[in-house]
C-alpha cells in the first residue's frame, strides 16, 4: 500500500506526457479499480475518473482487449452491469484464447450468477 500511490502517480504523469497514450490511461484506471476494490488506495480515485478513464482507453484503441477489460471491472465495481456485459463480450470477442482474460472476466460473470 505504501507503494501504491507512487506507481498511480508515475502513470498519471505519462498520461500527462502523452495524453493520446493509450496504455498508460488503461493501466492508470487498472491500477485505481485495484486500489479502490481492495483498499490499499487512500484516498481512492473517484469512481466516475476510473471509468472515463477506462474509457477513454477504450476510444483510443478499440482493439485492445485490456482495454476492453478494464473499462469491464469499472462498469462492474460501479454495479453498470449492462455496461459490464457489453465491454467484457468486447473484450472476449477480441482476445478469445487469452486465458487470464478469460478467468478474469469468468469470475466476474459468474459473481453475476451467470
Amino acid at each position: 500500500p505504501e507503494n501504491f500511490g507512487t506507481a498511480r502517480a508515475a502513470l498519471k504523469e505519462a498520461i500527462a506526457k502523452d495524453p493520446s497514450d493509450p496504455k498508460a490511461r488503461r493501466e492508470w484506471a487498472w491500477f485505481s479499480v485495484l486500489g479502490w476494490v481492495f483498499g490499499v488506495d487512500y484516498p481512492p480515485v473517484p469512481q466516475k475518473e476510473i471509468v472515463a478513464q477506462a474509457i477513454k482507453a477504450v476510444q483510443l484503441d478499440p482493439a485492445d482487449a485490456g482495454a476492453h477489460k478494464v473499462a469491464a471491472f469499472a462498469y462492474f465495481f460501479t454495479k453498470q452491469l449492462d455496461l459490464f456485459e457489453y465491454e467484457a463480450q468486447q473484450a472476449l470477442a477480441l482476445a478469445p484464447y487469452d486465458a487470464e482474460l478469460q478467468a478474469m472476466l469468468g469470475a466476474l460473470i459468474a459473481n453475476m450468477g451467470q
